[in-house]
């Protein structure tokens, strides 16, 4: 029993949810690299984009804070746009496979523009406040599968007024994780983002990352 609650303490953590058998802040910290591109009327290369993301956890509750560090996309059409998120997301455990959460992210986003040899950079910000559900399935001693879905929920884009279409946001993640031993655990999944207005760019790929609990 104490070696089944210990690997769902660690376990889970991928997904942000919390399972503790007592009061104390425990910590964990994350590294993703997601390999994905983005779509929308023009595809763009892909890319390798690291996460970083540390979350505290007490009783059932937990908070967590997340990075994607800058990453640039070159799309098909030649043009350039680069982009980097932050996030912040406390949550609650239901039970042992599900639980809730609410969070804030900020997405910056630059468009570049090329004359000559100078480059200028058209700066914008997304603001998302958003709800979500993870889940959690233990397959083996050391085996689980995991999920995320998360849906914005008033969407706010500068240069944008207010008779523009609603945006909508849908963050879906979900894979396999290993509990390499009892302070690391490995995981392997797809990712996906899509906005939608009156366009629709849809972020879209693998992504591979590493856990670590002191």
């Amino acid at each position: 029993m104490k070696k089944n609650k210990l690997f769902l303490a660690i376990a889970i953590a991928v997904c942000s949810t919390v399972v503790m058998a007592n009061d104390e802040i425990n910590y964990s910290f994350s590294l993703k690299a997601w390999n994905h591109r983005s779509s929308s009327g023009s595809s763009s290369s892909y890319v390798n984009a690291p996460i970083l993301a540390l979350t505290a956890k007490k009783g059932d509750y937990f908070l967590t804070a997340s990075s994607l560090l800058p990453t640039n996309f070159i799309k098909e059409d030649g043009t350039y746009f680069s982009r980097r998120d932050f996030d912040l997301a406390a949550g609650y455990s239901l039970n042992s496979n599900i639980s809730v959460l609410g969070g804030y992210k900020r997405i910056y986003t630059g468009n570049w523009n090329f004359s000559g040899t100078t480059a200028t950079s058209t700066p914008q910000s997304v603001n998302i406040p958003y709800l979500g559900l993870n889940g959690f399935s233990s397959i083996g001693d050391k085996s689980f599968l995991f999920g995320t879905v998360t849906r914005g929920i008033k969407v706010s884009q500068s240069g944008r007024s207010s008779t523009d279409p609603a945006d909508i946001w849908t963050t879906l993640e979900g894979g396999y994780g290993y509990l390499l031993n009892k302070n690391t655990q490995l995981s392997a999944g797809i990712r996906l983002q899509n906005m939608k207005n009156s366009d629709s760019t849809t972020l879209s790929g693998v992504i591979f990352g590493v856990t670590l609990t002191p």
